[in-house]
């Protein structure tokens, strides 16, 4: 059956070491005992094109006739581990380089948006962004696949 073969090449790429320990996993998309629905797997499935986005962000940004700022290679890892961490269903960002090195994630929806600007290890957040209700959090620590929770409770209301 063509889903069952998806699913084993899923596992297949998710067990496979990478040298970075970058790439988005399928550990972190099937949480023990959850079923591989089609959402499920839909929802890997953009991950993987999302975080196939800032590897392009990154080579792009590193060739030699860029005249940009260039993006870091901390600012994509955790990029990816950001979106990696993020639970099974969350609208994933928009994403772009901050032209300082960094990332910036937003959730963009009628009424509010949320900006996440990555630089390694810190995050810096605002929540209804451009509004006078904005809340800002800033250097927030990111720790591998723990999402602060100001960040996780606002963008999973998107």
């Amino acid at each position: 059956h063509p889903l069952v073969r998806f699913f084993i090449r899923l596992g297949q790429i998710a067990n496979t070491p990478t040298r970075d320990d970058s790439e988005i996993s399928l550990e972190s998309a099937l949480v023990p005992g959850q079923a591989a629905t089609k959402e499920v797997l839909d929802d890997l499935s953009r991950r993987m094109r999302l975080a196939g986005v800032i590897n392009r962000l990154f080579s792009e940004s590193n060739e030699v006739d860029f005249d940009g700022a260039r993006l870091s290679k901390a600012a994509c890892l955790a990029g990816k581990l950001f979106i990696d961490a993020l639970p099974v269903g969350t609208r994933l960002p928009k994403v772009a380089s901050d032209g300082e090195g960094g990332l910036i994630f937003a959730w963009i929806s009628p009424g509010r948006s949320a900006l996440l600007t990555l630089d390694g290890a810190a995050l810096h957040f605002v929540d209804h962004a451009g509004t006078p209700q904005a809340e800002y959090f800033d250097s927030l620590p990111f720790a591998r696949h723990v999402i602060p929770q100001e960040i996780a409770n606002a963008v999973t209301g998107f």
